[in-house]
């Protein structure tokens, strides 16, 4: 199969985030459905939900956190090693890894990161699908400093922020 065949991206799309969302790839999301035991529908949701937080990843390179759905689509994704780095590369310039936290990390930071990613996706995509829903224990709790759950615009932030080995920044 050649792997550029399964990149198609529709040509009324002009801006970034509809050629994302645009992209497709009907062996990626049977495997979804064999894999993570999903309907065909779910799958598609499923994916379109990975693309969105995949752009948001491309487009604000340092704090994303995806939600435990979405990390499995993702690790999926990445096996198909071809791709993935196609997308990434076409799509963003460069490749985004996928860095999962450390046993050693601090389990509050992670927690943040995936709650702020939420929002942010929230901001931008407006209503998202079920398979955004942060756990509870991954929300601020009520009293918690704004600055630890707030997040206008991700920066790159070149490995400053504290983030370590999660941060996206190449």
């Amino acid at each position: 199969m050649n792997v550029r065949s399964n990149l198609k991206i529709r040509e009324s799309e002009f801006d970034l985030s509809g050629k994302v969302i645009a992209y497709e790839n009907a062996e990626f999301i049977e495997r979804l459905k064999v894999k993570l035991d999903l309907g065909h529908e779910t799958a598609e949701q499923l994916f379109s939900d990975l693309k969105q937080f995949l752009y948001l990843c491309g487009t604000r390179p340092g704090i994303c956190s995806p939600t435990d759905r979405i990390d499995a689509a993702w690790h999926e994704f990445v096996l198909y090693t071809e791709d993935y780095a196609t997308f990434c590369d076409i799509m963003f310039g460069r490749f985004i890894h996928h860095v999962p936290p450390t046993y050693l990390s601090d389990e509050k930071r992670t927690k943040g990161k995936t709650w702020r990613t939420y929002q942010v996706a929230l901001d931008i995509f407006g209503e998202l699908s079920s398979n955004w829903n942060v756990p509870e224990h991954m929300r601020p709790q009520r009293g918690a400093k704004p600055d630890n759950v707030e997040l206008i615009e991700f920066d790159n932030c070149g490995n400053s922020c504290g983030c370590g080995p999660a941060c996206n920044s190449d």
